[in-house]
């Protein structure tokens, strides 16, 4: 899987702080969009889709991942 981004640091209230785990996100050949997510603390991984998302997709992937109003993955 091609990845299209990777980070070793995270943002937590407009500062830089330690990575909890990686991410990669890519839009596959039926233009779906897919984001890959680690996190050492707790050995998890995870993977979330959007059907037919293009790269629009991993933004909106992005921003509900990080978002812990939107999701309970977010960064606290």
């Amino acid at each position: 899987m091609p990845a299209a981004r990777r980070r070793r640091t995270t943002r937590t209230g407009g500062r830089r702080a330690p990575s909890r785990g990686q991410i990669a996100c890519h839009v596959d050949e039926e233009n779906t969009a897919v984001l890959v997510r680690t996190e050492t603390e707790d050995a998890g991984e995870a993977i979330v889709t959007i059907r037919n998302g293009g790269t629009a997709g991993l933004a909106t992937l992005r921003r509900w991942w990080d978002d812990p109003a939107l999701s309970p993955f977010g960064e606290a």
